[in-house]
């Protein structure tokens, strides 16, 4: 046998139509060349818009940075004319009063613009409520108000001490009971680790300390568990009475104690300018503790 070439009738079976395999492999001129520059065009075009999304996240990560640090260099604003014309008010009269400070971690009770004790803040947050899970816009001036009438819940409890004078005829009696002495502040007060501080209007100021700490007179994990479960129903209680904000003051139990035992009866309550409520998580958030190396035996 002669080998020569195969042409396009040796395609064609006994009947002159080529088999299947032949028309599939043969289709269309024209056909697969468009169909894979089409998808060279759409992969590019991807890559392109891949490209541009990359760049304009890092023009805003730039643009942020560089904002952060111009206003961490810029001087400090001077305080609103409303926060001083409230701070006068208040230091010319007869109330004591709490300024939240978040920015400078501090929680100050003044009287008369004079600074009576100042306790240290470790975290700020603001909740408000929400309507079908969107945050409303009730008591969204909170930090632009003074409030007043500020009660402690649980309040303080006591035990009264009544004192009698003696005899005056026996009064020169070395024999005589001596009188007794008031128990000091930290016996006389129970603190519990969280409690509140109630405003008329719709404010809640919650102030609670770490539980894991063993120092003396710090609270155990049983009151803990007891004093939150007690804050559920207070929440409770608080969300069918329409509360409009809690803010959540988280401190030392020293502090948290300090402020217990001294708030005194109907204190005001004001926030320093420079807090938002945007910003109430971050605005007070404390320095992160470094954490200590791992021996090298472990790793």
């Amino acid at each position: 046998m002669s080998e020569h070439p195969s042409t396009s009738s040796d395609l064609l079976g006994p009947c002159g139509v080529a088999p299947a395999g032949a028309r599939a492999d043969k289709g269309r001129p024209g056909q697969g060349g468009g169909s894979g520059r089409g998808k060279r065009r759409l992969s590019r075009a991807l890559r392109a818009i891949a490209v541009v999304a990359v760049l304009a996240a890092l023009l805003i990560v730039v643009d942020r940075r560089a904002g952060s640090v111009s206003e961490s260099n810029a001087p400090p604003a001077a305080p609103p004319v409303d926060f001083l014309e409230a701070e006068k008010a208040l230091a010319s009269g007869e109330h004591f009063y709490l300024v939240l400070d978040p920015p400078g971690h501090s929680l100050r009770l003044m009287l008369k613009g004079a600074f009576l004790e100042e306790f240290p803040v470790d975290e700020v947050l603001v909740g408000t409520p929400r309507v079908f899970f969107f945050p409303s816009d009730r008591g969204s001036d909170w930090d632009l108000r003074v409030w007043a009438e500020g009660a402690l819940d649980p309040p303080r409890q006591q035990q009264r001490i009544e004192v009698t004078p003696p005899d005056s005829a026996l009064a020169l009696d070395s024999l005589q009971p001596a009188l007794p002495v008031p128990p000091p502040p930290e016996e006389a007060y129970h603190v519990p680790p969280v409690y509140r501080i109630l405003y008329p209007g719709g404010l809640t100021l919650v102030v609670e300390s770490p539980p894991d700490s063993t120092a003396q007179g710090m609270p155990t994990r049983s009151e803990v568990f007891r004093s939150r479960a007690f804050e559920r129903v207070q929440e409770f209680n608080a969300s069918m009475a329409k509360e409009n904000v809690r803010v959540r003051i988280k401190m030392r139990a020293e502090a948290a104690q300090r402020l217990y035992r001294a708030l005194p009866a109907g204190a005001r309550f004001m926030v320093a300018p420079g807090f938002t409520t945007a910003e109430s998580e971050r605005s007070a958030e404390p320095a992160k503790r470094a954490r200590p190396a791992k021996p090298a035996g472990n790793r």
